[in-house]
């Protein structure tokens, strides 16, 4: 092959014993080492890692193979990307044509965009820590986060310029690859072209894989819209795209479940607490196609959106969401006023853990949410009340799950049992002809 230098190169950098480590938390024994394997659920160690033969085994389950083989099992990706994946977590360039494969035009462009938005990313970074990026600087380390953090998110700061980007970057790259990839805007007119990120605070979005492939960017002055975010590029769909997946992939193993919240400081903060296994969405309603990206991880999801009308709203959706692709769900309910970021800064990991340990099932929140909402005292607001259940009840998939919430819902609203399953079989029969 082509490159089966860069293969070989990437198998004598990378320690596979320090890669296991960051998913798997493992403990010296003789001459390897033993964690909990994470591909089968186990009490007792049988996960073996050798130093000396790059390879990993459990005795549990079977499942064996070197440094690539784990990244393939782990991130349920093909060869090709676990090679990339590996070299990315070891700091080595990855060619832009790898394992001799020939590029087509398409994945051509999107290496090419992934390329300017990395360099773009260094810019902001850099830029974070000189004069330029002041503002940026103080206004997050004044919401008390530490420069670890900010470097391991590798924030950054936009410089108040109308061209600092263009010019920057202008140098090595053309223009119009700077427009596609949504860091330059051109005028009205179309003489001009300027940054679209100015005097913000900036945000990189990477996907799984770790590759930036898009920004977002908080107003330092007072600005609208506060949160300005990268359009969608060849490289960047907003509704496949979780912020922090790359970083909490091995949390999320390690815990057995994903939390999911709704900006990208209460990652940060979640993060520098040492809640890993957290995740938001990129300025968008949680989609299908997100929720089969974390179902590659993990099948449990813990829901921390906002206490407001629309984080709540939000809730409700993405429980549908999740349900529809099998997801076991949990809702945290914090004290009024807070959210994660702050809940996390005020009172500390360990009482927001015991939050998520003891975050009540998704049916109990929606029951108690919709008996607070409408005035379960008079026959319409029972209706109502009922309705606002029902979508949710037929998509749970067991009968026997199903009819077990049935007496809660009754009680709780101070229904007619008869009435009531009767309006769940309608439901249900609905919910068939819409899919049929």
């Amino acid at each position: 092959m082509a490159d089966d230098a860069f293969l070989e190169e990437v198998r004598r950098t990378a320690d596979i014993v320090r890669y296991v480590s960051d998913y798997v938390q493992l403990r010296k024994v003789g001459g390897s080492w033993k964690g909990l394997c994470p591909f089968h659920n186990e009490k007792t160690p049988s996960f073996n890692v050798s130093a000396d033969r790059g390879r990993f085994h459990c005795f549990g389950c079977g499942e064996g193979g070197d440094v690539f083989k784990f990244a393939m099992l782990h991130d349920k990706v093909n060869f090709p990307e676990a090679i990339e994946i590996v070299a990315r977590s070891f700091g080595m360039q990855v060619p832009e044509r790898n394992l001799g494969n020939e590029q087509t035009p398409d994945r051509k462009e999107r290496e090419q965009l992934l390329a300017v938005l990395e360099a773009a990313l260094e810019h902001f970074a850099n830029l974070l820590w000189t004069p330029q990026g002041t503002k940026a600087r103080e206004y997050l380390l004044g919401r008390g986060f530490r420069k670890e953090t900010l470097e391991k998110i590798r924030a950054g700061a936009a410089a108040d310029a109308w061209r600092d980007l263009l010019e920057t970057l202008g140098r090595k790259f053309p223009t119009p690859l700077l427009m596609t990839a949504g860091l330059v805007l051109e005028s009205q007119d179309g003489k001009k072209t300027y940054d679209r990120f100015r005097a913000r605070a900036i945000f990189p979005i990477l996907n799984d894989a770790g590759r930036v492939v898009a920004f977002g960017a908080r107003s330092l002055d007072g600005s609208e819209p506060k949160y300005l975010n990268s359009p969608e590029n060849p490289a960047y769909s907003k509704s496949k795209v979780l912020y922090g997946l790359s970083w909490a992939k091995g949390a999320i193993g390690r815990e057995g479940r994903a939390v999911l919240m709704e900006g990208y400081l209460d990652v940060a903060r979640a993060i520098e607490a040492g809640v890993g296994e957290a995740v938001a969405t990129c300025g968008t309603a949680l989609t299908g196609q997100h929720a089969r990206l974390l179902r590659r991880f993990t099948d449990r999801a813990v829901l921390n959106f906002d206490q407001d009308g629309a984080g709540q709203k939000a809730a409700r959706k993405s429980i549908d969401v999740l349900l529809e692709e099998g997801f076991k769900v949990q809702v945290v309910e914090l004290p009024d006023g807070h959210d994660p970021d702050t809940y996390l800064k005020a009172e500390g990991a360990d009482a927001y853990r015991r939050r998520l340990d003891e975050a009540p099932g998704y049916m109990d929140w929606l029951i108690r949410r919709a008996a607070s909402e409408h005035d379960i005292r008079t026959p319409a607001g029972k209706s109502a009340y009922l309705n606002a259940l029902l979508p949710t009840l037929a998509r749970i998939e067991s009968p026997v799950e199903r009819a077990a919430w049935v007496p809660t819902i009754v009680e709780t609203g101070g229904l007619d049992t008869m009435a009531a399953r009767e309006e769940v079989r309608r439901a249900l029969a609905h919910r068939a002809s819409s899919i049929a």
